[in-house]
């Protein structure tokens, strides 16, 4: 009798938020299951679509590993909702046994994953020794033809994690060991967690806090599918970057830096103490005390020349 062999294709559960988008999800599922040299299942948490999202995911995909988590509440059974919310619920769902995998990532409903999208993140991963890796993307406009490359590589200073997010939450992988902790960080902090509007950030700054180590690719890992209902989009319209200005001039910038803060325990770090009291001298400092913290050049120049006249009034719109 042969010796059994052990199983030497990595294990991944991709975790997926959804919310109506029936008329992409089952492409998005189909590039993530079609993954080479690895071996997936999907975790799938609808957040109450009107749609059918959930039943074209589950008859595109008959016999499939696709999990789905709340498939059977009405729209609404959901009144407090919104993608980074979703993510969180599906963090912290004991329905996901991150043990049983090596590696967790996260997709999005709407996009197409590159067939050696996982394979190649491994691979970073393991000869980097990073804890998580995340990746520039090619966005494309399926209507007009056009696509784009949008970098989020660049240096990464050691207070990054706090003012910006790796890129695309759903270009992120992490180690089972560092989700697990994430996991358990998540379920513990979940009511203050209503608060932050983007995942790939909170997700971002827990790690590199904790771990010290996050692998950003400058190559492309996914088409990421631009629609008139994206939620932050490439940021390449003129829409998109007056919506970028009004975040930054608004305060919601500074909340959403300030609420991490509280979460990582840094409120004395000395750069959030000056954000959090903003006085005049504050304000000419900030921008400079910041810019090696931002990894490109256009973010850079927003905090520059935004941020010093920006409210303190402390935003409490939620992004969907």
């Amino acid at each position: 009798m042969l010796p059994c062999l052990p199983n030497l294709v990595p294990k991944v559960a991709v975790l997926m938020a959804t919310y109506n988008g029936a008329a992409h999800v089952s492409s998005q599922i189909a590039s993530v299951l079609w993954q080479l040299g690895v071996q997936v299942d999907v975790y799938i948490r609808d957040d109450g679509s009107t749609d059918r999202t959930i039943a074209e995911a589950l008859e595109a995909f008959p016999g499939s590993p696709l999990y789905v988590i709340n498939d059977h509440r009405s729209h609404s059974a959901f009144p407090d909702r919104g993608p980074a919310l979703n993510f969180f619920h599906l963090i912290a769902s004991d329905r996901v046994l991150a043990a049983s995998y090596e590696w967790i990532a996260f997709a999005d409903q709407d996009d197409i994953w590159l067939p050696t999208k996982l394979h190649s993140a491994i691979s970073d991963c393991q000869q980097s020794g990073s804890a998580a890796w995340s990746s520039s993307i090619l966005a494309f406009w399926e209507t007009i033809g056009k696509t784009a490359y949008i970098p989020k590589h660049g240096n990464v200073s050691g207070l990054n994690f706090l003012f910006e997010s790796p890129g695309p939450g759903c270009t992120i992988l992490l180690r089972s060991d560092v989700f697990q902790s994430l996991q358990c960080f998540v379920r513990a902090n979940f009511a203050s967690l209503r608060s932050i509007e983007f995942h790939d950030w909170l997700i971002y700054g827990f790690v590199v806090k904790k771990y010290g180590s996050w692998f950003i690719s400058p190559k492309v890992s996914l088409l990421y599918r631009q629609h008139a209902h994206n939620v932050a989009g490439a940021g390449m319209s003129f829409a998109q970057l007056t919506k970028k200005l009004s975040l930054v001039s608004s305060g919601w910038y500074r909340q959403q830096v300030l609420l991490l803060s509280t979460l990582f325990s840094m409120d004395k770090h000395p750069v959030v103490v000056l954000l959090r009291r903003m006085n005049l001298w504050d304000r000419i400092c900030l921008p400079f005390v910041l810019w090696p913290h931002r990894r490109r050049l256009k973010d850079k120049l927003l905090i520059l020349f935004v941020l010093p006249f920006s409210s303190l009034r402390l935003s409490s719109d939620r992004v969907y």
